[in-house]
């Protein structure tokens, strides 16, 4: 009955290290370590670094995994912290945006494949009885399944295995925390994780617009000065004392995007049952967050964040359990940000009136090449990872010396990550995103039927409003397209799966009720003589 409740319903998965697997301050350290070790582990591939100093990050990431204590829970701390970072070593090379440039050996990697092989020898043991594969798989493997098509037949055979290649490793990263991450807390743990990444990115970014320079943090994943000076001077054309922040997530649209994601499971947590003390803070690192959100200077963030809470609201003033509980902190979430909005209303406003405009006609132009690209191919599309390939016997620069001529040696991609998938891979691809999509908020809808728990139906209603930003971003971005933010996207899809398969565990216990024994039929007895 234990193991039921606890998260799995019918097995219960070792915690590895014995005891409760709390994060303790030995993880912590050794979590610490761990990221010394990875990095110097991957100084054999990215660059003039010794051989000797590479082996000793081996060693050192082996004897944190040792000492952790829990050596689950910290390979999950692990993978979780370090999958949004950048720092990787690339193999088979071709730059361009929007797509897989390389075979990427990355930071989360180690982590990754060690609750891999958690997970499989609890498989072969007989710990578990099945594997975790989840709707998404059909429609992630389908546009994989594509993907091999276009390496089999298309004209760009070694773009398409990149991306196969990267589409395959962000499914493993799903595929491990749905199968790891089976009881309640461990769904905290992620929570935990995620929440813990919001701070560091917001207090990297709070820093970079105080000081207005770049930290020196490019291998994590910083933006570069000269990337923060040519969005800032397409914001307002160079006009003004400005600094685009982009924390440690490669470019401003990115961290606003991310911020959108993840927020709204802050916000959600406020009015679930948690202590004062957690409220106070988690309102204000959602503070924090919306001041950074602001600093981005993106209005897709802006549009998606605002959509999201909006949902969240609604959801919350709507749900028939819900409604007449924590008001009062609704009622004060919205009169923060309310205030908020009118601090900021002037900076948001110069935006939407003073922006370039040069910069909303190029993504026009874009997005009229793409259409091209859908109409000449729009059942199978142009190949997987190809619109820049393709982009010269589309586009109207002149063929590829005059694209490179008017962008660069970075030839541009559509702002959108729809127009991505459906010029790339067709009208079937596109319907496969969008069941995607659809399966995970179906998933979110299912778990929110069951209030089994305050804090985890908070959870599941928070990352399904982000998820619901996500899609909106989109719509002028390419999320979904760059490596560190598919990861991204990918682990809050897994906590929303995590909980439908927790909440459809639990759901018989929650709701089982005793039955009344069947009425036993006493056979009928002789009826005595008048006599």
């Amino acid at each position: 009955m234990n193991g039921t409740v606890s998260g799995i319903g019918h097995w219960s998965a070792p915690s590895g290290g014995g005891g409760e697997p709390k994060l303790t301050l030995q993880v912590g350290a050794a979590l610490l370590f761990a990221f010394c070790a990875c990095a110097m582990l991957l100084g054999l591939f990215l660059g003039d670094k010794p051989v000797m100093f590479s082996l000793a990050g081996a060693l050192l990431f082996i004897v944190t995994f040792m000492i952790s204590g829990n050596q689950r829970l910290f390979c999950l701390w692990g993978l979780l912290m370090t999958a949004p970072l950048s720092l990787s070593k690339a193999f088979w090379i071709i730059p361009h945006m929007g797509g897989a440039s390389g075979i990427m050996l990355d930071l989360c990697d180690p982590f990754m494949f060690a609750l891999l092989l958690f997970i499989l020898r609890d498989y072969v043991t007989g710990l578990r009885r099945e594997l975790r594969w989840s709707p998404v798989w059909f429609c992630w493997g389908g546009l994989i399944l594509l993907g091999v098509f276009d390496l089999i037949l298309g004209p760009f055979r070694h773009l398409a295995a990149l991306e196969i290649i990267r589409m395959l490793k962000v499914y493993l990263l799903f595929f491990v925390i749905i199968n790891e991450v089976v009881r309640a807390r461990q769904i905290m743990h992620v929570v935990y994780a995620l929440v813990a990444g919001v701070v560091m990115e917001c207090i990297i970014a709070t820093i970079q617009f105080v000081l207005k320079a770049d930290l020196g943090l490019q291998r994590l994943g910083e933006p570069t000065l000269a990337v923060v000076q040519y969005t800032t001077k397409s914001v307002y054309l160079g006009l003004g004392d400005y600094f685009r922040v982009g924390a440690l997530l490669e470019h401003p649209n990115i961290l606003s995007a991310y911020l959108a994601m993840l927020l709204p499971i802050c916000i959600a947590l406020i009015f679930s049952r948690i202590s004062a003390l957690a409220k106070f803070v988690l309102g204000g690192i959602v503070v924090l967050g919306v001041s950074v959100l602001i600093m981005t200077l993106s209005r897709s963030g802006w549009v998606s964040f605002a959509v999201a809470f909006v949902l969240l609201l609604t959801v919350s003033f709507l749900h028939q359990r819900l409604r007449l509980r924590y008001v009062l902190a609704r009622v004060a979430v919205v009169i923060a940000c309310v205030v908020g909005l009118a601090a900021a209303s002037g900076e948001i406003l110069k935006r939407i009136t003073e922006s370039d405009p040069g910069a909303v006609q190029f993504r026009y132009e874009m997005m009229d090449v793409a259409w091209k690209m859908i109409a000449d191919r729009p059942v199978f599309g142009n190949g997987l990872n190809t619109f820049v390939a393709a982009l010269p016997y589309y586009g109207t620069y002149g063929g590829p010396s005059g694209i490179t001529a008017h962008f660069g040696e970075a030839w541009p991609i559509v702002h959108d990550t729809y127009l991505i998938y459906w010029s790339e891979q067709g009208t079937i691809g596109l319907v496969l995103l969008l069941g995607m999509y659809l399966s995970l908020l179906w998933m979110g809808v299912q778990s929110a039927r069951h209030m089994l728990n305050d804090v985890i139906y908070a959870i599941n209603l928070g990352a399904c409003c982000g998820i619901v930003a996500n899609m909106v971003d989109g719509l002028a971005s390419f999320f979904l397209a760059e490596n560190p933010s598919e990861r991204i996207f990918f682990m809050e899809a897994a906590l929303v799966v995590a909980i439908y398969y927790w909440t459809m565990a639990n759901r018989p216990l929650r709701s089982a009720r005793p039955v009344a024994p069947p009425l036993q039929l006493q056979p009928a007895q002789p009826v005595p003589s008048a006599s």
